[in-house]
């Protein structure tokens, strides 16, 4: 269930360019349609999401019009053969929403735009100091609410359902405002559509207590964000979707929302193969919609092996995938070596995203590995890892605490090689040092999980050129590919230099040895010196790439940090020096421990 924005609004609530494009959605919706896709999640500006108006009249309101009656026939239209066509191929159509949201004219019309105290009814954040036209939650926007569902679903006969959470801008109790304002509108279509309400902000009980009841509405499914939260760090779902799916018991749908991977390939079939296999585990569970950030150029082995195994029992193989590339390549062994390079760097940024743990996935995963997100007092999420790994991960401020107290039992040990003294009463121990799983589970320490993706890196490159090496056609394209391979091998050294850095810093913070101080400082240098060659080699050789495929170039990404602009990879160069610059204060001194302004 691929996400797609259907609109590209510019300045003055236009809708141009690709949304009126009968041949490119018919592309695109066929292309899906083929890979097994069976649902398109629409998003984009609406009456829902935004406030604009896009989707209805507002026969009920008119004082929410705020286009011309002639457009806004115009835009149902295109929506309307939008539906119809995935409909034609195949495809369920579901509206992603959110709540509670209104037009400007609506909101002047009714005095929602002035000034308002705080209060249950008021959430002031987004309404007043983010300036948006939402959050005020009243009779008039309740009944406004429900004659928006109402007409949404009597409209477009071709809609099978909506996927929604209550809303970010919505103040008090929001699972009320589903039964209150949302099912009216529902049930007056006498439609019985999907309703995908999403768990977002809201506590178990009250979903339990006033969403998931039958009598409430008979056709409430389970929404959830996300699979791995705002990223992806493994096949394996996090215990919230599980328990979540488990407790409530509704049919559920979960966001697969890999944030953390949008400029380098997630490529590989065999990970596809993998989260399908889990999937199915999950009680309850009906299916995903995929949030794809890679792009449908660089990434189309995973779309389809998702889409693929969701389908099927089959266990995994290379060979449709050598096929698959064989033919794009000229030669068997070429393929099978290119898909050995997708297998193994799919795992690079993931397997970095399952230490360095960011649920929210900005700054943008590949590109930028802050300090911030090591030391585990800056953020509060940061002295976290992937919580499903079967050897559990150390957290990088954790190792360093007790590394620094009791070197000689923990530091680079996690206990597993009974071969390797310690010079101290352990000697030749052969008990669990770490203990996250009482005895049971040898814990991973920082330094080998690093080292692993580094290796990563340095296989898929190798796998690469020697799939090079035997392409008869599409050379181009094989070479953009081993470039993409140098990228990760560049970025995984990068990586493992960056965690070295923080972790022998975090250490030297706690045992005040001056060796430790040294060599941080030696890898900090390091770590910085690898990051020039990650930024020259994307400006010289990706940018081009990226450029081809889809008119802009990496150096034109911006990104940003709660909220503090990023810029290009240039600026985020800068925020790398700024970053070494500022090491001593941040791990020997603790200036910046608890403030974010070495961030850049």
């Amino acid at each position: 269930m691929p996400g797609e924005n259907p609109y590209k609004p510019v300045k003055g609530r236009r809708y141009d360019g690709d949304f009126w494009d009968h041949s490119r959605w018919d592309h695109y919706l066929s292309l899906w349609s083929r890979e097994g896709y069976n649902a398109i999640f629409w998003y984009g500006p609406n009456e829902l999401m935004t406030g604009d108006q896009v989707l209805v009249r507002f026969k009920e309101f008119p004082e929410a019009r705020e286009i011309p009656a002639d457009l806004s026939e115009k835009i149902i239209g295109q929506i309307k053969w939008l539906f119809r066509r995935a409909k034609e191929l195949g495809m369920k159509n579901f509206l992603y929403g959110d709540f509670v949201h209104y037009t400007r004219t609506f909101e002047a019309a009714h005095g929602l735009d002035k000034p308002m105290a705080k209060s249950p009814e008021v959430y002031w954040v987004y309404r007043d100091q983010m300036n948006y036209n939402c959050g005020v939650r009243n009779e008039t926007t309740r009944k406004y609410t429900e004659a928006l569902i109402h007409e949404i679903c009597t409209t477009y006969e071709d809609l099978d359902g909506f996927n929604a959470p209550m809303g970010e801008c919505m103040p008090g109790d929001r699972s009320t405002f589903y039964k209150e304002a949302v099912v009216p509108g529902l049930k007056r279509s006498g439609r019985n559509l999907v309703f995908m309400v999403i768990g977002w902000q809201m506590p178990l009980n009250d979903f339990q207590q006033n969403v998931a009841p039958k009598d409430v509405y008979e056709n409430t499914w389970l929404g959830w964000h996300a699979y791995n939260a705002e990223q992806v760090t493994d096949a394996k779902p996090y215990p919230n979707l599980v328990g979540w799916a488990t407790t409530v018991g509704l049919p559920t749908v979960a966001t697969f929302y890999p944030s953390n991977l949008m400029w380098f390939p997630f490529n590989s079939p065999q990970f596809g193969h993998e989260m399908a296999f889990e999937m199915k585990r999950v009680p309850n569970f009906r299916g995903y919609m995929h949030w794809e950030y890679s792009g449908r150029q660089l990434s189309p082995l995973f779309r389809k092996a998702l889409a693929y195994y969701s389908k099927t029992d089959e266990p995994y193989s290379d060979e449709p995938w050598v096929k698959v590339l064989a033919e794009q390549f000229g030669d068997r062994d070429a393929a099978r070596h290119f898909v050995n390079a997708y297998n193994i760097s799919g795992r690079i940024v993931s397997e970095k995203s399952a230490l360095v743990w960011d649920p929210v996935g900005f700054p943008r995963g590949e590109l930028h590995l802050p300090y911030a997100l090591m030391t585990g007092d800056v953020f509060q999420w940061s002295w976290f890892v992937s919580p499903v790994r079967t050897e559990p991960l150390l957290p990088i401020w954790h190792y360093a605490v007790w590394a620094a107290k009791y070197p000689k039992i923990f530091r680079d040990q996690n206990g597993s090689d009974w071969r390797t003294p310690h010079d101290s009463p352990l000697d030749f121990h052969q008990a669990v040092l770490w203990r996250t799983e009482g005895g049971s589970s040898y814990d991973t320490i920082p330094s080998v999980h690093m080292a692993k993706i580094k290796n990563m890196g340095e296989r898929c490159l190798a796998e690469a050129e020697q799939g090079l090496a035997l392409v008869k056609k599409n050379r181009e394209e094989a070479e953009q590919a081993v470039k993409f391979m140098k990228g990760y091998q560049l970025l995984s050294a990068y990586y493992e230099k960056k965690v070295a850095a923080a972790t022998i810093g975090l250490i030297y913070s706690h045992s005040r040895v001056d060796a430790d101080k040294q060599q941080a400082e030696l890898l900090a240098d390091e770590a910085l010196a690898s990051y020039e060659s990650v930024v020259k080699f994307i400006h010289e050789e990706l940018d081009p790439v990226m450029k081809g495929m889809y008119g802009m170039p990496m150096q034109e990404m911006r990104g940003a940090y709660l909220g503090e602009a990023l810029g290009d990879m240039q600026g985020l160069l800068e925020s790398e020096k700024k970053e070494r610059a500022q090491f001593a204060d941040l791990f020997f001194e603790g200036k910046n421990r608890y403030s974010n302004n070495f961030i850049g």
